[in-house]
């Protein structure tokens, strides 16, 4: 068996194999435009959607026939997934059919073919950089990752960083290149440091810097933060910056498991977290903890490298208790997000402006509503104002 280095700075695999010179993608993704080849679409145009936390532990189904929906789990998604280039997740654990689910003890083992149900939806971007990776041990982060380079088979690709067989590849982006794409993306992926000698934030930043330079559009995943809460710490925020001043354009947060806020800063966005997107673990978090179980979907449209257009959409999450808004109530679905609409979206994006203003430091609160999208600041003359 291959030796297995997790990220603790930015560990990558791409396609589950070991790493090329660079990793591109040469077939058609699902779930996206390449596969379309739009003409209309223009050559320089990238759309990166993002969701947060996947997991589905064992034993941890409501009903024999959850099993049969498949990729519909993700069906209020669907028509914002058709129109993605990369689409993102956070694979919290192991799909593999060793070691066991333990949810009470933080233990998250999922059934490996429920897997194909995320690719399947169109998903295409993935870290497993998190703490719950070396939830089965090395055999079931090897599992997943196998599993991940079979789905990327003839008519997709998949991308996944998080993972690989040195400390050398933990340094290195995974690099990609669309079909029909001119700019390429490097995304990198990293978790909270818990790795002797290594410091993670000088290394990303250095490596960050280093991509952007190369003319890079720079993606990167963090999981990091503390959990259940709706506003990030004094030292997140200021990391994540450091991010965006090193040459990242997006960065997308995720570990808290619930929604946290969203700030334009310098020639980026932060999304500081994204929260779950299709957790199949059912706390009654919203009476006991006073949050609000709710995730983000992310769109951020970049054009020549640059962003014109970011925009996060709240998903419902919780598992186990109804949503109520302007004396309507919307009933829990397990471990199957709800996009919000109408007055629940409303409600939401009311939420999502007051955990924006709260973050610390904030340096731009300048949002406006599209419909039931909050959309950060306006898009002017091709690049992000």
């Amino acid at each position: 068996m291959r030796r297995v280095a997790l990220a603790t700075t930015c560990v990558l695999v791409a396609c589950g194999g070991p790493p090329r010179e660079p990793a591109r993608a040469e077939l058609h993704h699902i779930g996206g435009r390449a596969e379309r080849a739009d003409a209309a679409v223009p050559r320089d145009e990238i759309v990166l959607q993002a969701g947060g936390d996947v997991a589905y532990p064992f034993g941890r189904a409501p009903s024999p026939d959850w099993e049969e929906q498949g990729a519909a789990i993700f069906g209020d998604l669907a028509p914002l997934l058709a129109r993605g280039d990369l689409n993102f997740a956070n694979i919290e654990g192991p799909f593999s059919r060793h070691g066991r689910s333990d949810p009470a003890n933080h233990v998250l083992v999922s059934d490996p073919h429920r897997l194909q149900w995320i690719t399947d939806a169109g998903f295409n971007l993935f870290s497993v950089a998190n703490n719950h990776s070396m939830d089965a041990s090395l055999e079931g982060l090897h599992d997943t990752l196998r599993a991940l380079e079979r789905l990327g088979d003839g008519r997709r690709c998949c991308f996944v960083a998080g993972a690989g067989q040195s400390a050398e590849e933990a340094e290195r982006p995974v690099r990609i290149t669309l079909p029909g794409k001119r700019t390429a993306v490097a995304f990198f992926a990293m978790t909270w440091p818990h790795f002797r000698g290594v410091d993670w934030g000088r290394m990303a930043t250095e490596r960050i810097r280093s991509a952007a330079a190369n003319g890079d559009v720079v993606v990167v995943s963090s999981h990091a933060g503390r959990e259940l809460s709706h506003v990030p710490e004094a030292d997140i925020a200021a990391r994540y910056r450091g991010y965006v001043e090193a040459g990242a354009r997006v960065v997308l947060g995720h570990h808290p498991h619930v929604a946290q806020g969203v700030e334009r800063y310098r020639d980026g966005v932060i999304f500081y977290s994204l929260g779950n997107l299709s957790f199949g673990v059912s706390p009654d978090r919203r009476r006991t903890k006073g949050i609000v179980e709710s995730g983000l979907f992310a769109k951020v449209t970049l054009t020549a490298g640059e962003i014109t257009d970011a925009r996060a959409f709240t998903v419902y999450t919780s598992n186990v208790e109804a949503l109520r808004a302007g004396g309507e109530s919307l009933s829990p679905r397990f471990a199957r997000p709800q996009l919000l609409s109408g007055v629940f979206a409303a409600e939401a994006n009311e939420r999502l402006r007051r955990w924006s203003e709260a973050i610390p430091g904030i340096s731009s609160t300048d949002y406006h509503i599209d419909g039931d999208a909050f959309v950060l600041g306006p898009a002017r003359a091709g690049h992000f104002d």
